[in-house]
């Protein structure tokens, strides 16, 4: 938490970027792992019980960004709400401290790792495995829009 003050001069920055490559790349679903976005919405956290078969402990998602929409446009980022993966910048427990609140942050898409062939692993509608850490990694996170 005492790294939050840093990270929000960071943003700041990445904020004003973050509204240029907002006009340049609108689309998230044309993302490159390069990409960083600056979003708000509302940060859900979901904790997942890793004793039970399930979606949810098979990716390790436990946090999510609901009504995404880009900083400074208001225009919807993604409809249905996000995955964000904690990082060394903003780690989970940073994440945990803004469950229910209004957020903005700057994110990077990451798309995750392919698990071992020779294990059992669920699978996506085209017979493909899913991956795990698929989502966006928060690189720094205020509180407020």
């Amino acid at each position: 938490m005492k790294r939050i003050g840093l990270f929000a001069g960071i943003l700041a920055i990445l904020i004003s970027i973050g509204s240029i490559l907002s006009c340049l790349s609108p689309n998230p679903g044309n993302k490159k792992p390069s990409d960083v976005f600056v979003v708000y919405g509302k940060l859900e956290y979901r904790p997942v019980d890793s004793t039970r078969k399930s979606m949810a402990a098979y990716t390790g998602a436990e946090f999510f960004l609901s009504s995404a929409r880009y900083h400074n446009s208001n225009n919807p980022f993604d409809p249905q709400r996000i995955v964000l993966r904690p990082t060394d910048d903003v780690s989970a427990e940073d994440l945990r401290a803004f469950d229910g609140k209004q957020i903005t942050i700057s994110i990077r898409y990451t798309e995750g790792t392919l698990p071992d062939p020779r294990s059992s692993y669920p699978t996506n509608s085209d017979g493909s495995p899913v991956r795990q850490g698929e989502g966006w990694q928060v690189l720094a996170i205020i509180e407020g829009l």
